[in-house]
């Protein structure tokens, strides 16, 4: 994998399919650098051994908050369960599952308010949650865990308050995650989502809504409010752009929003999904522009998006090793393409950012082959190196040809540009010791930084450099300390004359003679 948007699908996309291309390989870059295998294994074994403060600080996650204080202010019965949860607290897991742009390296979206658990009694509700502001994602994707009193709002003067503007706090019924706790700790089972393949969303749609193909339903109107004629057909194809899970959607939303009569989904793009009905007999589903739904209960996104991971390693942009151990169980097998696609991309990804360079399995021409370490350089071990079929096949690719499967790994392994891709992905994700391991391992153990040359000329030091700056001040926010913009600069003193009475203030004009300023 050489960049963002490169890495293009093995397997055809269908129109209709969940994923587009471009969100497929945002996500399978946000997973693969933002939560590699090597945070996943560090932050289990510390949360195994009991010590959840250290396995938020391998994940780079923030605690912003102190559990003594928190039973010194609400309670022994407040601390106690909050204690509990941050036992089982799964900060890999919770980093795996926060929203990400659908664009680029897949980073995690700035300013959203993530709920995972509440706590007190009503009135006096304390909701744990996960934030992005703006100063933790600039200090390398880091994420802030913060107590939020109900009804508080951000950056009211208390200790870390200059983190907290910034932060849209609508968001937080939309990413709500209090009611699907698999998605942030470690135990929970939670539902398990049929995983979305390269279906008929549309109809999916049409029959979730009780409307048919042609976007006349028998009790509603998918077509978007205001709009009239042959809009309905055009309403269901945008719907089947929506990431949505429709089995079970109906006893889902009922579920996590009960006795609501009329709820949105928001997918985004300045749609939303109202699903009108809910206490009657039969549910109607209605798109409209995103702010005709303001006010409306929100439906959590984790209630009806499907889970991508199966579809992204269908697609061949993740290998199924690299798909969270504890989010296996939820997705089911996870099958790899069968025909190797454009690029292989995830093969030599894995073996890249791999720790111990074990041979990499190819599967090369309808066999399973496998690329090994041979005299420190990278070799297709089952394919001849210089008879008669490695010329042949050097002839077929200056003409055009693709190169066989083997061949395009050995490639991307030996290419110096692609680990500096690779580097600059962990560097964008905030992993600064795997990118460092990994330019040490690629490139020697003298390599240093500054050796490494990323997209638009700057080394891999000025990037580092960058990062440490802000993880300092993202330290000093924490802390409570004002951001250096934010406190004035001293007013420069009033000269006085010997009797102490102060007088105007005399500065130079353009032309050089004195001008007066008046008091």
């Amino acid at each position: 994998m050489t960049g963002p948007g490169s890495v293009r699908p093995s397997a055809p996309l269908n129109p209709s399919a969940p994923l587009a291309p471009s969100l497929a390989v945002a996500l399978a870059e946000g997973l693969r650098y933002g939560v590699p295998r090597s945070l996943i294994e560090a932050a289990t074994r510390r949360r195994l051994a009991g010590d959840w403060r250290a396995a938020c600080s391998v994940a780079d996650v923030d605690v912003a908050f102190d559990p003594a204080d928190v039973s010194r202010r609400h309670g022994r019965s407040v601390a106690s369960a909050l204690l509990d949860d941050l036992q089982r607290f799964a900060p890999d897991l919770l980093r795996w599952h926060l929203p990400r742009c659908g664009h680029g390296r897949g980073l995690l979206r700035e300013g959203c308010v993530v709920p995972l658990a509440g706590y007190g009694d009503p009135g006096r509700t304390l909701t744990l949650a996960a934030l992005t502001p703006r100063a933790a994602l600039d200090a390398g994707q880091r994420v802030v865990l913060a107590l939020v009193p109900d009804g508080a709002s951000f950056g009211d003067g208390r200790a870390g308050a200059p983190v907290w503007p910034g932060l849209r706090r609508a968001t937080a019924g939309r990413y709500d995650l209090r009611l699907h706790r698999e998605r942030w700790q470690a135990g929970d089972v939670g539902h398990r989502t049929a995983p979305s393949d390269a279906g008929d969303l549309a109809a999916a749609w049409a029959a979730a809504s009780g409307a048919s193909r042609d976007g006349d339903p028998p009790g509603g109107d998918p077509r978007p409010a205001g709009r009239a004629g042959q809009q309905g057909q055009r309403a269901l194809r945008r719907a089947a752009r929506v990431l949505v899970d429709p089995v079970g959607l109906l006893p889902e939303i009922r579920r996590v929003l009960p006795g609501e009569p009329v709820v949105a989904l928001r997918p985004g793009g300045g749609l939303a999904v109202l699903v009108e009905g809910l206490l009657a007999g039969v549910p109607g589903v209605r798109f409209v522009p995103a702010s005709a739904a303001r006010g409306l209960p929100v439906v959590p996104d984790a209630a009806w998006r499907p889970r991508p991971e199966a579809d992204l390693v269908r697609l061949g942009l993740l290998h199924p090793d690299e798909v969270h151990p504890l989010v296996v169980p939820l997705v089911g097998p996870l099958v790899a393409p069968s025909v190797p696609g454009d690029g292989p991309g995830p093969v030599a990804a894995r073996a890249v950012l791999d720790r111990r360079p074990d041979p990499v399995a190819v599967r090369c021409l309808d066999r399973d082959h496998h690329v090994e370490l041979v005299g420190g350089r990278w070799t297709a071990v089952d394919h001849e190196q210089d008879g008669p079929a490695a010329v042949r096949e050097q002839l077929l690719v200056r003409l055009g040809a693709p190169a066989s499967p083997c061949r395009q790994v050995v490639a991307e392994l030996r290419a110096d540009a692609v680990l500096a891709d690779h580097v600059e992905g962990l560097l964008a994700h905030g992993r600064i010791d795997d990118a460092l391991d990994l330019v040490r391992r690629g490139l020697g153990e003298r390599t240093e930084p500054a050796d490494v040359v990323l997209t638009g000329g700057e080394s891999a030091a000025v990037h580092l450099a960058r990062l440490h700056d802000a993880r300092l001040a993202l330290r000093l926010l924490l802390s409570g300390v004002p951001e250096p913009s934010r406190c004035a600069p001293p007013s420069p003193p009033r000269r006085t004359d010997p009797a102490g009475a102060s007088r105007p203030t005399r500065r130079r004009s353009r032309k050089g003679d004195p001008a007066r300023t008046h008091r």
